[in-house]
């Protein structure tokens, strides 16, 4: 018994098997069926993904833009009245430093015909008013509402053109040549198109929100002189009060105008809010391309779809 077992055990030249046992894994397949295990993948289906692009990418892109146009309407309705405001304050305020005799101007015409001003400050104190604050500040509540009213149109037009065109190629008889390349062309505009308003976000819109609302803390509270005569113009015109105590803010009589007024400009949140729906086409294509190759076979993907299941069916 004991021979036959010893030659069951020695390899035959005639053969590739040994017989008898099991050989162990390399280190390199064990270490693969492990992340295979964690990090589960199938192969990447370019049709399949490509189907389903087709099928939802036109809707995405719907949504982003009503959303982004949602949020720019609402703030920017509120931003308008504000800006108006504003605006009216700092350009009376510049005229009359200008008219002091603090502050020397000077206009020069170049050859081209554009006219430049010049202006030198004397003596001023870093809590004084320059015009050249002034100046900048215009700028950027002017800058800062032209934008919010061209993003507003660019939303609004972007909409009603690709709604008009999604239901034409979607009920049309022929979805196929000429019509649906000029579909997806849409489609890829309008996708970079957002990708430039999240940059224009990023870069420039909520900078300038920052700039403004940091900028009338010191053009209300902080600055001299202050111009009582355009501010009482201006608490008439929003009901609110400059200068209010503490004892009068807690009675809540009447609000304080800063605050107020503050709370009118477009915000740092509505940016972030535009920015979001102007991304969202892409990271819902990010979603798709890896939802069949590796995320639907992730352990927390099935324990959430197996709990939503269950509350459904208990429902």
């Amino acid at each position: 018994m004991s021979e036959s077992v010893a030659s069951y055990h020695i390899p035959s030249k005639d053969g590739t098997l040994s017989g008898g046992g099991f050989s162990p894994l390399s280190k390199s397949n064990q270490k693969s069926n492990t992340m295979s295990k964690i990090f589960p993948t199938n192969e990447f289906d370019s049709q399949k993904v490509k189907r389903k692009l087709d099928e939802r990418i036109a809707i995405w892109t719907l949504i982003s833009l009503l959303g982004a146009a949602i949020v720019l309407i609402i703030y920017g309705s509120f931003h308008s009245s504000a800006h108006d405001s504003l605006q009216y304050y700092a350009e009376m305020a510049q005229d009359s430093l200008l008219r002091s005799g603090k502050f020397n101007q000077s206009i020069f015409q170049h050859s081209n015909g554009t006219i430049k001003s010049i202006i030198k400050t004397i003596n001023v104190d870093k809590d004084d008013l320059t015009p050249q604050f002034l100046k900048q500040f215009i700028d950027n509540l002017n800058g800062l509402h032209s934008c919010v009213l061209n993003l507003i149109a660019f939303n609004i037009i972007s909409f009603a053109i690709l709604i008009a065109l999604h239901i034409i190629y979607t009920f049309g008889r022929n979805q196929s040549g000429s019509i649906k390349v000029f579909y997806r062309l849409v489609i890829i505009l309008l996708l970079t198109s957002l990708l430039f308003q999240a940059g224009i976000c990023i870069f420039y819109l909520i900078p300038k929100t920052t700039y403004v609302r940091n900028d009338c803390d010191f053009l209300l509270e902080k600055s001299k002189p202050s111009f009582n005569l355009v501010k009482k113009q201006l608490e008439d015109e929003i009901t609110c009060k400059f200068g209010l105590d503490e004892i009068s803010i807690q009675l809540g009589r009447i609000d304080p105008c800063l605050p107020k007024i503050k709370n009118k400009l477009f915000s740092f949140f509505a940016g972030v809010l535009v920015m979001l729906f102007s991304l969202l086409p892409f990271a819902l294509i990010l979603l798709t391309a890896l939802w069949d190759t590796w995320l639907k076979d992730q352990l927390f993907i099935k324990k959430g779809r197996s709990f939503f299941r269950k509350l459904l069916e208990s429902n």
